[in-house]
Protein backbone atom coordinates (compact mmCIF):
# COMPACT_ATOMS: atom_id res chain seq x y z
CA UNK A 1 0.00 0.00 0.00
CA UNK A 2 1.36 3.19 -0.81
CA UNK A 3 -0.20 6.21 -0.91
CA UNK A 4 -0.16 8.89 -3.66
CA UNK A 5 -1.82 11.99 -2.74
CA UNK A 6 -3.18 13.14 0.63
CA UNK A 7 -6.15 11.62 -0.10
CA UNK A 8 -5.61 8.71 -2.13
CA UNK A 9 -3.77 5.29 -1.51
CA UNK A 10 -3.01 2.84 -4.24
CA UNK A 11 -3.16 -1.00 -3.75
CA UNK A 12 -0.74 -3.18 -5.11
CA UNK A 13 -1.62 -6.97 -5.75
CA UNK A 14 1.62 -8.78 -6.10
CA UNK A 15 1.41 -12.50 -7.43
CA UNK A 16 2.36 -15.25 -9.52
CA UNK A 17 1.65 -14.57 -13.43
CA UNK A 18 -0.30 -17.85 -13.98
CA UNK A 19 -2.78 -16.94 -10.82
CA UNK A 20 -3.00 -13.31 -12.33
CA UNK A 21 -4.11 -15.21 -15.39
CA UNK A 22 -6.22 -17.50 -13.73
CA UNK A 23 -8.57 -14.58 -12.54
CA UNK A 24 -8.89 -12.92 -15.81
CA UNK A 25 -8.99 -15.74 -18.57
CA UNK A 26 -12.79 -16.25 -17.18
CA UNK A 27 -14.05 -13.07 -17.52
CA UNK A 28 -11.85 -12.17 -21.08
CA UNK A 29 -14.44 -14.58 -22.63
CA UNK A 30 -18.00 -13.50 -23.52
CA UNK A 31 -20.93 -15.27 -24.33
CA UNK A 32 -21.50 -18.78 -23.33
CA UNK A 33 -18.77 -21.72 -23.24
CA UNK A 34 -16.01 -22.16 -25.17
CA UNK A 35 -14.22 -24.93 -26.96
CA UNK A 36 -10.75 -26.14 -25.13
CA UNK A 37 -9.29 -24.82 -27.90
CA UNK A 38 -10.36 -21.13 -28.00
CA UNK A 39 -9.75 -20.84 -24.52
CA UNK A 40 -5.91 -22.13 -25.01
CA UNK A 41 -5.65 -19.86 -27.95
CA UNK A 42 -6.76 -16.88 -25.76
CA UNK A 43 -5.20 -17.82 -22.94
CA UNK A 44 -1.60 -17.63 -24.76
CA UNK A 45 -2.49 -14.17 -25.99
CA UNK A 46 -3.63 -12.59 -22.76
CA UNK A 47 0.08 -14.58 -21.29
CA UNK A 48 1.86 -12.72 -23.97
CA UNK A 49 0.26 -9.22 -23.59
CA UNK A 50 0.80 -9.29 -19.45
CA UNK A 51 4.89 -10.93 -20.01
CA UNK A 52 5.23 -7.80 -22.17
CA UNK A 53 4.25 -5.62 -19.55
CA UNK A 54 6.30 -6.82 -16.66
CA UNK A 55 8.59 -4.34 -15.41
CA UNK A 56 7.17 -1.44 -17.40
CA UNK A 57 5.65 0.47 -14.69
CA UNK A 58 7.61 1.59 -11.31
CA UNK A 59 5.29 0.23 -8.72
CA UNK A 60 3.64 -2.46 -11.00
CA UNK A 61 2.77 -3.96 -14.19
CA UNK A 62 -0.81 -4.62 -15.06
CA UNK A 63 -3.72 -2.08 -14.09
CA UNK A 64 -6.75 -4.07 -11.64
CA UNK A 65 -9.44 -1.86 -13.79
CA UNK A 66 -9.48 -2.07 -17.84
CA UNK A 67 -8.49 1.05 -19.53
CA UNK A 68 -8.91 -0.49 -23.42
CA UNK A 69 -9.92 -3.55 -24.99
CA UNK A 70 -6.51 -4.99 -24.41
CA UNK A 71 -6.34 -5.00 -20.77
CA UNK A 72 -9.13 -7.53 -18.72
CA UNK A 73 -10.19 -6.90 -15.43
CA UNK A 74 -8.82 -8.47 -12.29
CA UNK A 75 -11.43 -9.55 -10.20
CA UNK A 76 -9.59 -12.04 -7.60
CA UNK A 77 -9.37 -15.12 -6.90
CA UNK A 78 -12.88 -16.15 -6.60
CA UNK A 79 -13.39 -15.11 -10.63
CA UNK A 80 -11.01 -18.25 -11.25
CA UNK A 81 -12.74 -21.39 -13.50
CA UNK A 82 -12.09 -24.76 -13.99
CA UNK A 83 -11.85 -24.83 -17.62
CA UNK A 84 -10.00 -21.95 -17.85
CA UNK A 85 -7.07 -22.85 -15.51
CA UNK A 86 -6.76 -25.97 -17.20
CA UNK A 87 -6.10 -24.20 -20.49
CA UNK A 88 -3.51 -22.27 -18.54
CA UNK A 89 -1.90 -25.27 -17.35
CA UNK A 90 -2.32 -27.32 -21.05
CA UNK A 91 -0.14 -23.70 -22.16
CA UNK A 92 2.08 -22.80 -19.46
CA UNK A 93 4.14 -20.55 -20.09
CA UNK A 94 3.66 -20.12 -23.90
CA UNK A 95 3.34 -17.02 -25.41
CA UNK A 96 3.34 -15.58 -28.86
CA UNK A 97 7.05 -14.72 -30.82
CA UNK A 98 7.33 -12.49 -33.65
CA UNK A 99 11.01 -12.53 -34.90
CA UNK A 100 12.29 -13.95 -31.93
CA UNK A 101 10.44 -11.34 -29.70
CA UNK A 102 7.34 -11.35 -27.37
CA UNK A 103 4.15 -9.67 -29.14
CA UNK A 104 1.35 -7.63 -27.73
CA UNK A 105 -1.78 -9.91 -28.59
CA UNK A 106 -4.87 -7.93 -28.01
CA UNK A 107 -8.25 -9.98 -28.92
CA UNK A 108 -11.76 -8.68 -28.91
CA UNK A 109 -14.86 -10.74 -29.44
CA UNK A 110 -16.59 -10.52 -32.63
CA UNK A 111 -14.93 -7.80 -35.62
CA UNK A 112 -17.98 -7.62 -38.07
CA UNK A 113 -16.02 -9.14 -40.96
CA UNK A 114 -12.82 -8.09 -40.73
CA UNK A 115 -10.16 -7.52 -38.16
CA UNK A 116 -8.34 -4.13 -37.49
CA UNK A 117 -4.39 -3.82 -38.45
CA UNK A 118 -2.07 -2.50 -36.45
CA UNK A 119 -0.99 0.63 -38.70
CA UNK A 120 -4.90 1.81 -38.57
CA UNK A 121 -4.88 0.94 -34.56
CA UNK A 122 -1.55 1.99 -33.27
CA UNK A 123 -0.32 4.26 -35.96
CA UNK A 124 2.59 2.03 -37.16
CA UNK A 125 2.83 -0.93 -39.76
CA UNK A 126 2.95 -4.45 -37.64
CA UNK A 127 3.40 -7.71 -39.79
CA UNK A 128 1.64 -9.79 -37.08
CA UNK A 129 -1.45 -7.33 -36.81
CA UNK A 130 -2.82 -7.32 -40.52
CA UNK A 131 -6.62 -7.03 -41.41
CA UNK A 132 -8.25 -10.59 -41.97
CA UNK A 133 -11.10 -11.61 -43.20
CA UNK A 134 -13.60 -13.03 -40.35
CA UNK A 135 -15.80 -15.71 -40.00
CA UNK A 136 -18.04 -13.88 -37.06
CA UNK A 137 -21.27 -13.31 -39.27
CA UNK A 138 -23.41 -15.71 -37.75
CA UNK A 139 -22.06 -14.35 -33.91
CA UNK A 140 -24.79 -12.45 -32.31
CA UNK A 141 -22.51 -9.76 -31.12
CA UNK A 142 -22.53 -8.86 -35.27
CA UNK A 143 -24.77 -6.43 -35.70
CA UNK A 144 -26.02 -3.67 -32.81
CA UNK A 145 -28.03 -0.60 -32.59
CA UNK A 146 -28.27 2.02 -29.80
CA UNK A 147 -30.54 5.13 -29.87
CA UNK A 148 -30.68 8.18 -28.18
CA UNK A 149 -33.11 10.91 -27.73
CA UNK A 150 -31.39 14.84 -28.38
CA UNK A 151 -31.47 15.18 -23.94
CA UNK A 152 -29.90 11.50 -24.13
CA UNK A 153 -26.99 12.42 -26.31
CA UNK A 154 -26.61 15.85 -25.02
CA UNK A 155 -26.30 14.03 -20.88
CA UNK A 156 -23.88 11.15 -22.22
CA UNK A 157 -21.44 14.28 -22.99
CA UNK A 158 -21.53 16.45 -20.56
CA UNK A 159 -21.21 13.17 -18.16
CA UNK A 160 -17.86 12.81 -20.20
CA UNK A 161 -16.96 16.51 -19.79
CA UNK A 162 -17.18 18.22 -22.92
CA UNK A 163 -19.28 21.54 -22.40
CA UNK A 164 -19.86 22.39 -26.61
CA UNK A 165 -23.94 22.87 -25.43
CA UNK A 166 -26.70 21.03 -27.11
CA UNK A 167 -25.93 18.56 -29.81
CA UNK A 168 -26.96 20.38 -32.99
CA UNK A 169 -25.53 17.85 -35.92
CA UNK A 170 -22.89 14.99 -36.03
CA UNK A 171 -20.37 15.04 -39.48
CA UNK A 172 -19.49 11.35 -39.73
CA UNK A 173 -19.13 9.84 -43.56
CA UNK A 174 -21.70 6.97 -45.11
CA UNK A 175 -21.48 3.45 -43.15
CA UNK A 176 -19.20 1.38 -46.20
CA UNK A 177 -21.55 -0.86 -48.14
CA UNK A 178 -18.46 -3.48 -48.50
CA UNK A 179 -15.52 -4.72 -47.21
CA UNK A 180 -12.92 -4.26 -47.45
CA UNK A 181 -13.45 -0.78 -48.32
CA UNK A 182 -11.22 0.02 -51.25
CA UNK A 183 -11.20 3.94 -50.91
CA UNK A 184 -11.17 4.96 -47.42
CA UNK A 185 -12.94 7.94 -46.26
CA UNK A 186 -11.04 10.90 -44.57
CA UNK A 187 -13.16 9.85 -41.23
CA UNK A 188 -12.37 5.94 -41.54
CA UNK A 189 -9.76 2.95 -41.62
CA UNK A 190 -9.52 0.75 -44.63
CA UNK A 191 -11.88 -1.73 -42.61
CA UNK A 192 -14.34 1.17 -42.44
CA UNK A 193 -13.97 2.01 -38.60
CA UNK A 194 -14.52 5.47 -37.78
CA UNK A 195 -10.98 7.20 -36.57
CA UNK A 196 -12.93 10.89 -35.97
CA UNK A 197 -16.44 12.28 -34.88
CA UNK A 198 -16.75 16.00 -35.37
CA UNK A 199 -19.85 17.05 -33.22
CA UNK A 200 -21.85 20.40 -33.11
CA UNK A 201 -22.87 22.11 -30.07
CA UNK A 202 -24.91 25.54 -29.69
CA UNK A 203 -20.90 26.73 -28.78
CA UNK A 204 -19.38 25.14 -32.09
CA UNK A 205 -17.32 22.20 -33.65
CA UNK A 206 -15.52 19.91 -31.13
CA UNK A 207 -13.68 16.93 -32.79
CA UNK A 208 -13.54 13.49 -30.96
CA UNK A 209 -11.53 10.66 -31.40
CA UNK A 210 -13.62 7.40 -32.04
CA UNK A 211 -12.07 5.62 -29.38
CA UNK A 212 -13.63 8.50 -26.62
CA UNK A 213 -16.61 9.13 -29.17
CA UNK A 214 -17.67 5.19 -28.33
CA UNK A 215 -16.79 4.95 -24.78
CA UNK A 216 -18.91 7.97 -24.40
CA UNK A 217 -21.70 6.65 -25.84
CA UNK A 218 -21.01 2.73 -25.02
CA UNK A 219 -21.20 1.88 -28.68
CA UNK A 220 -20.14 -1.92 -29.07
CA UNK A 221 -17.36 -0.65 -31.77
CA UNK A 222 -15.84 1.78 -33.88
CA UNK A 223 -17.49 -0.01 -37.03
CA UNK A 224 -20.81 2.43 -37.18
CA UNK A 225 -22.31 4.38 -38.83
CA UNK A 226 -25.51 7.17 -37.92
CA UNK A 227 -29.03 7.48 -38.59
CA UNK A 228 -31.23 10.97 -37.54
CA UNK A 229 -34.44 11.55 -37.88
CA UNK A 230 -38.18 10.63 -37.37
CA UNK A 231 -39.18 6.81 -37.06
CA UNK A 232 -41.61 5.59 -39.62
CA UNK A 233 -44.49 4.68 -37.63
CA UNK A 234 -45.65 0.74 -38.48
CA UNK A 235 -49.03 2.01 -38.45
CA UNK A 236 -51.40 5.46 -39.48
CA UNK A 237 -54.55 6.10 -38.65
CA UNK A 238 -57.55 6.49 -41.18
CA UNK A 239 -60.76 7.48 -40.80
CA UNK A 240 -63.65 5.52 -43.03
CA UNK A 241 -66.62 7.50 -44.47
CA UNK A 242 -69.91 6.34 -46.23
CA UNK A 243 -71.18 7.37 -49.10
CA UNK A 244 -72.52 10.60 -47.44
CA UNK A 245 -69.69 11.75 -46.38
CA UNK A 246 -70.50 10.51 -42.64
CA UNK A 247 -67.47 9.00 -40.41
CA UNK A 248 -67.82 5.74 -39.82
CA UNK A 249 -64.98 4.19 -37.99
CA UNK A 250 -61.75 5.00 -37.47
CA UNK A 251 -58.83 2.31 -38.85
CA UNK A 252 -55.11 1.27 -38.36
CA UNK A 253 -53.37 1.31 -42.09
CA UNK A 254 -50.04 -0.99 -41.94
CA UNK A 255 -47.24 1.39 -43.36
CA UNK A 256 -45.56 -1.98 -45.90
CA UNK A 257 -42.15 -0.62 -45.92
CA UNK A 258 -38.83 -3.33 -46.09
CA UNK A 259 -36.87 -2.15 -43.23
CA UNK A 260 -39.09 -1.50 -39.96
CA UNK A 261 -36.08 0.66 -38.84
CA UNK A 262 -35.73 3.30 -41.81
CA UNK A 263 -35.74 6.89 -40.26
CA UNK A 264 -36.59 10.31 -42.77
CA UNK A 265 -33.51 11.67 -43.45
CA UNK A 266 -33.14 15.60 -42.71
CA UNK A 267 -31.63 17.13 -46.04
CA UNK A 268 -28.18 18.15 -45.46
CA UNK A 269 -24.79 16.94 -46.95
CA UNK A 270 -23.93 13.60 -46.92
CA UNK A 271 -21.67 13.73 -44.36
CA UNK A 272 -23.26 16.19 -41.92
CA UNK A 273 -26.17 15.00 -39.96
CA UNK A 274 -28.49 17.50 -38.51
CA UNK A 275 -30.39 17.44 -35.26
CA UNK A 276 -34.07 18.76 -35.54
CA UNK A 277 -34.42 18.28 -31.39
CA UNK A 278 -37.70 17.65 -32.04
CA UNK A 279 -39.99 15.71 -29.35
CA UNK A 280 -39.78 12.46 -31.26
CA UNK A 281 -36.30 12.52 -33.08
CA UNK A 282 -34.16 9.89 -32.50
CA UNK A 283 -30.51 9.84 -33.46
CA UNK A 284 -29.60 5.92 -34.24
CA UNK A 285 -26.24 4.20 -34.17
CA UNK A 286 -26.14 0.57 -35.69
CA UNK A 287 -22.85 -1.20 -36.38
CA UNK A 288 -21.16 -4.25 -36.72
CA UNK A 289 -18.53 -6.36 -34.29
CA UNK A 290 -18.28 -5.85 -30.22
CA UNK A 291 -14.69 -4.62 -29.50
CA UNK A 292 -11.45 -3.42 -31.13
CA UNK A 293 -11.42 -5.51 -33.87
CA UNK A 294 -7.59 -6.20 -33.52
CA UNK A 295 -6.18 -9.19 -32.69
CA UNK A 296 -8.03 -12.44 -32.06
CA UNK A 297 -11.57 -12.57 -32.58
CA UNK A 298 -13.29 -14.99 -30.04
CA UNK A 299 -16.46 -15.76 -31.85
CA UNK A 300 -14.67 -15.62 -35.70
CA UNK A 301 -12.26 -18.31 -33.88
CA UNK A 302 -15.40 -20.42 -32.63
CA UNK A 303 -17.14 -20.47 -36.64
CA UNK A 304 -13.38 -21.12 -37.83
CA UNK A 305 -13.52 -23.73 -35.44
CA UNK A 306 -16.94 -25.42 -35.97
CA UNK A 307 -16.81 -25.20 -39.66
CA UNK A 308 -13.52 -27.15 -39.66
CA UNK A 309 -15.09 -29.43 -37.44
CA UNK A 310 -17.99 -29.95 -40.54
CA UNK A 311 -15.06 -30.44 -43.20
CA UNK A 312 -13.59 -33.06 -40.75
CA UNK A 313 -16.48 -35.20 -40.20
CA UNK A 314 -17.87 -34.98 -43.95
CA UNK A 315 -13.91 -36.14 -45.06
CA UNK A 316 -14.31 -38.87 -41.88
CA UNK A 317 -17.94 -40.46 -43.24
CA UNK A 318 -16.50 -40.32 -47.33
CA UNK A 319 -12.99 -42.25 -45.85
CA UNK A 320 -15.93 -44.53 -44.23
CA UNK A 321 -17.97 -45.28 -47.00
CA UNK A 322 -15.14 -45.91 -49.16
CA UNK A 323 -13.07 -48.34 -47.19
CA UNK A 324 -12.69 -52.54 -48.12
CA UNK A 325 -14.58 -52.92 -44.64
CA UNK A 326 -17.55 -51.40 -45.52
CA UNK A 327 -17.70 -52.75 -48.90
CA UNK A 328 -16.72 -56.41 -47.69
CA UNK A 329 -20.08 -58.67 -47.49
CA UNK A 330 -21.25 -59.52 -43.97
CA UNK A 331 -19.83 -62.50 -42.53
CA UNK A 332 -21.94 -65.27 -41.45
CA UNK A 333 -23.15 -65.52 -37.58
CA UNK A 334 -20.82 -67.47 -35.68
CA UNK A 335 -21.75 -71.01 -33.89
CA UNK A 336 -22.92 -70.05 -30.25
CA UNK A 337 -21.30 -73.48 -29.14
CA UNK A 338 -18.07 -72.51 -31.17
CA UNK A 339 -15.36 -70.18 -29.05
CA UNK A 340 -14.42 -67.40 -30.13
CA UNK A 341 -10.90 -65.81 -30.33
CA UNK A 342 -12.14 -62.90 -28.90
CA UNK A 343 -14.26 -63.96 -25.86
CA UNK A 344 -12.71 -62.70 -22.76
CA UNK A 345 -9.98 -64.64 -21.13
CA UNK A 346 -11.21 -67.33 -17.67
CA UNK A 347 -12.28 -65.07 -14.82
CA UNK A 348 -8.53 -66.53 -12.82
CA UNK A 349 -7.07 -64.37 -15.70
CA UNK A 350 -9.47 -61.75 -15.44
CA UNK A 351 -8.75 -60.68 -12.06
CA UNK A 352 -5.36 -60.90 -12.28
CA UNK A 353 -4.20 -64.69 -10.62
CA UNK A 354 -3.23 -67.96 -11.46
CA UNK A 355 -5.65 -70.71 -12.59
CA UNK A 356 -4.49 -72.63 -9.56
CA UNK A 357 -5.01 -70.07 -6.82
CA UNK A 358 -8.13 -69.17 -4.89
CA UNK A 359 -10.06 -67.06 -7.08
CA UNK A 360 -11.11 -64.00 -5.20
CA UNK A 361 -14.94 -62.86 -6.14
CA UNK A 362 -14.90 -59.68 -8.43
CA UNK A 363 -14.99 -56.38 -6.62
CA UNK A 364 -18.38 -54.65 -6.88
CA UNK A 365 -17.69 -51.62 -8.88
CA UNK A 366 -17.83 -47.67 -7.45
CA UNK A 367 -20.35 -46.05 -9.79
CA UNK A 368 -17.47 -43.66 -11.12
CA UNK A 369 -18.95 -39.58 -11.72
CA UNK A 370 -20.06 -39.10 -15.77
CA UNK A 371 -16.82 -38.61 -17.23
CA UNK A 372 -16.29 -35.17 -19.05
CA UNK A 373 -17.26 -35.19 -22.69
CA UNK A 374 -14.53 -34.42 -25.05
CA UNK A 375 -14.25 -31.07 -26.23
CA UNK A 376 -15.61 -30.92 -30.39
CA UNK A 377 -11.70 -29.46 -31.11
CA UNK A 378 -10.34 -32.57 -29.71
CA UNK A 379 -10.99 -34.36 -32.81
CA UNK A 380 -8.54 -32.05 -34.74
CA UNK A 381 -5.66 -32.35 -32.62
CA UNK A 382 -4.54 -30.79 -29.62
CA UNK A 383 -2.51 -28.36 -30.72
CA UNK A 384 -5.42 -26.82 -32.84
CA UNK A 385 -5.33 -23.46 -30.71
CA UNK A 386 -2.15 -22.96 -32.39
CA UNK A 387 -3.78 -23.06 -35.99
CA UNK A 388 -6.21 -20.16 -34.70
CA UNK A 389 -3.47 -18.23 -33.28
CA UNK A 390 -1.42 -18.35 -36.22
CA UNK A 391 -4.42 -17.00 -38.73
CA UNK A 392 -5.25 -13.73 -36.57
CA UNK A 393 -1.09 -13.52 -35.68
CA UNK A 394 0.28 -14.37 -38.82
CA UNK A 395 4.09 -14.62 -38.89
CA UNK A 396 4.29 -15.64 -35.28
CA UNK A 397 5.27 -18.88 -33.33
CA UNK A 398 3.91 -19.90 -30.19
CA UNK A 399 7.07 -20.68 -27.73
CA UNK A 400 7.70 -21.85 -24.08
CA UNK A 401 8.79 -18.99 -22.45
CA UNK A 402 9.06 -20.59 -18.94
Amino acid sequence: VTKTDENTIRIVNRLPLEEYLSAVLPKALVGEKQDAAILKAQAVAMRSTAYLSLGTRAEYDVPATAPDGNIPVYLGKNAEGLRETKALTETFGEVLLYRGAVIEAPYHVSSGGYTESGRNYYGKKLEYLRSKKDFDGKSIYYRWKTEFTPEELDAAFERAGYNFGKVLALQISKFPESFPVKQSEIDRTDTGRITTVTVLGNQGWVKIQAADFVRTLGLSSRLFGVIIGTPIPKTIDATVTDGMGNDVELIKIAVNINEPDTYKMPGDPINSKRISRNKDDKIVFYGLGTGTGLGLSQYGAKAMLEQELQDYLKNKVKTLAQSPAAKAPPQAEQSKSEPSKTDKPTAAVEYGSKPDQKQKPPVKPVKADKPEAPEPSSKLGADYYKKILAYYFPGTKVSKQY
